[in-house]
This record gives structure tokens, sequence and C-alpha cells, in this order.
């Protein structure tokens, strides 16, 4: 991963969302930079991007009925290039957090 990015997932697993991600950017001006609360949710719609059934969404606020994002990348290829970090670090967690079946175990003392 790129030195100048920090990712932080946060597993949640609830019906639709499934977890948070907070980023860190490290910018020469002003030092770190964090934003927080990028969502990873389930979706019905494969992300032709990550060929996956997940949609990630910047930090958003209600405004009315509408949620509005509140971080908005210029450049779609950076967007791309961010989303796909930040789900190659969700699956990374999500591995770290699976549970080990009994099989596993004995297939590592095999």
């Amino acid at each position: 991963m790129d030195n100048n990015i920090q990712i932080e997932i946060k597993i949640k697993n609830n019906e639709k969302l499934l977890a948070n991600a907070d980023i860190r950017l490290s910018t020469q001006g002003f030092g770190l930079v964090n934003i927080k609360d990028f969502q990873i949710w389930k979706s019905s719609n494969n992300n032709e991007r990550l060929k996956a059934y997940v949609n990630i969404a910047p930090p958003s606020t209600k405004v009315g009925l509408k949620y509005s994002k509140r971080v908005f990348l210029e450049d779609v290829k950076q967007w791309g290039k961010l989303e796909r970090l930040i789900y190659e670090e969700y699956l990374k967690k999500q591995s770290e957090s699976a549970p080990i079946s009994p099989e596993d175990v004995d297939a590592i003392f095999k």
C-alpha cells in the first residue's frame, strides 16, 4: 500500500453495512489528515471495478430526504484507486477476524 495512506477497517456485519473505514492521508503541508466513516455496504449489484457485490461510499450527511457526500474525489480514476485500497483492507480485516474451523487447526498440525 502507498506509504502516504493508512486505512483502518471496523467490521460491522449488520444486515447491509459490512464495515466502516477511516483513512489517514499524509500530506506535506498539513501532516496527517483523517477522513472518517467511509461505508462498505452489501449490494445487489456487481461492482464492476471490484468484481464484488459491494458498494463503497464516502462519508455523507442527510440533507432533507437525501444523503449528500462530504468527501468527493474530482478524478474518477483516483476514486477507483481509493475504493480498491479500502476494499483490499476490508478483505484483509475480514480474513483476520474469520473464525478458525477445527479442520483448519488439524491441517496445521498434520
